[in-house]
């Protein structure tokens, strides 16, 4: 009774031992299709925002923007983010996103959206500094506007910081 207790383990082990050498082996071909490039950019210190209403870069015209602004991101190691304004949906509420992202380490501040783009139109007196962009309005009041599509978004990055 022992010997077969003892056989039994062994077969165990062994199984155990060649179950761990094929995913090890899995591991290092799956590992083997990372992008070298992409895993070792880096990225310069100049940061563009995004300002968008609540629902972020999921909704027209905010989706073609960020996917512009991370095309122009790619090609100039800018880096690139965006903040959804939450809460009520006012240009009052607003006001408190664009300070803060005014405060932050953003070089252009974009705004897209209904209650962005009025927030931005009475913050950017505040700010003297920083550059501000309104997207898809005729007039901007004095500040920069840019069409709300992808290529204007990634042409924008490109000429500023390429």
């Amino acid at each position: 009774m022992g010997r077969v207790r003892f056989w039994w383990w062994g077969w165990a082990v062994a199984a155990l031992i060649v179950l761990g050498a094929v995913a090890w082996q899995m591991l290092i071909v799956a590992n083997d299709g990372v992008d070298e490039e992409a895993s070792s950019r880096t990225y310069r210190d100049e940061a563009v925002c995004l300002l968008t209403d609540q629902d972020g870069i999921l909704k027209e015209p905010a989706k073609q923007v960020w996917l512009g602004l991370s095309d122009g991101s790619l090609q100039t190691l800018v880096k690139v983010q965006y903040l959804a304004v939450t809460g009520a949906q006012t240009a009052d509420n607003g006001r408190t996103f664009v300070a803060g992202l005014a405060q932050s380490d953003c070089e252009m501040i974009i705004a897209v959206g209904d209650v962005p783009v009025q927030a931005v139109r009475e913050s950017a007196s505040r700010f003297t500094g920083q550059r501000f962009v309104l997207v898809g309005v005729d007039d901007g009041a004095g500040l920069e506007t840019l069409q709300a599509s992808r290529m204007a978004a990634c042409d924008l990055i490109t000429d500023v910081f390429g």
